[in-house]
């Protein structure tokens, strides 16, 4: 588990350590980290310095990050070892940091002065779309954008601080921490959604007494089909859960009638 405080401090700490290794206002900083307490802090490290964060879909394939990357143009690659094998293999220009350093960067200049918080205007972040119609393309948001959609989730689904969120879909993996609300990813490859069991979803949705549970289609099909693997308490769990929303490909009526029974 991680505080609001641990994460405060890490954020703080990246950002502070970070700046010395040349991440200004305006770069684009390419993250290649699986989802997980290390890619919010630093996606949130690289915001606090006006950083753009190049995010890629490992559904795109070696030639289509290869491609995405090259066209983003990033100034810097955070990444975990085996992506980091990835972008060497590739020539990939950019400074490279891994994530075994980030303690030690957290750590470095804990007393380093930040630059000036990002404007609305700023570039944020830079995605890009499935691929499927061609190849994957570029789109750059502004954190106006970020903050447009976060306001209208949180009005949308009536979102409040007695929430959880439980992020078993990739993009929603950063998304708790701009709610202002706890949430947690299930034990799976997020890049490969049919990797969620029943049990790991419940153990997830368990920890932080989850409302809110975002997956994809695929992860909903491999939910049912171990759902008989699952435990009284683990069945219990799933209670607490008032909104399910599936999204990233269309949605069976038999996947909608199963997770209706699994979350009723």
């Amino acid at each position: 588990k991680v505080s609001w405080k641990l994460l405060a401090d890490r954020v703080d700490g990246l950002a502070r350590g970070l700046h010395p290794r040349g991440i200004r206002r305006g770069d684009r900083v390419a993250v290649l980290i699986t989802p997980g307490a290390d890619l919010i802090a630093v996606v949130y490290a690289c915001w606090r310095l006006g950083a753009t964060v190049v995010v890629t879909d490992a559904g795109l394939g070696v030639r289509g990050i290869h491609r995405a990357l090259r066209g983003a143009a990033p100034q810097h690659i955070v990444a975990i070892p085996k992506a980091m094998a990835l972008v060497r293999a590739l020539a990939l220009p950019g400074r490279r940091i891994a994530t075994s350093e980030l303690s030690a960067i957290a750590r470095s200049h804990a007393l380093g002065v930040l630059p000036p918080p990002p404007s609305a205007e700023d570039e944020a972040v830079v995605v890009f779309t499935s691929g499927s119609t061609g190849p994957a393309k570029g789109v750059a948001y502004p954190h106006r954008q970020v903050q447009a959609t976060r306001d209208l989730l949180r009005r949308h689904s009536a979102i409040t601080d007695a929430d959880a969120l439980v992020a078993a879909f990739a993009p929603w993996a950063v998304l708790g921490p701009a709610l202002g609300i706890a949430s947690s990813i299930p034990d799976m490859d997020v890049t490969s959604p049919r990797t969620l069991r029943a049990t790991a979803l419940a153990d997830a949705v368990r920890v932080v007494d989850g409302t809110l549970m975002w997956a994809s289609p695929a992860a909903f099909d491999s939910v049912l089909r171990s759902a008989d693997q699952l435990t009284d308490e683990q069945m219990a769990s799933f209670s607490t859960l008032r909104l399910v929303l599936g999204a990233g490909a269309p949605v069976a009526a038999a996947l909608l009638h199963g997770m209706a029974r699994l979350c009723p």
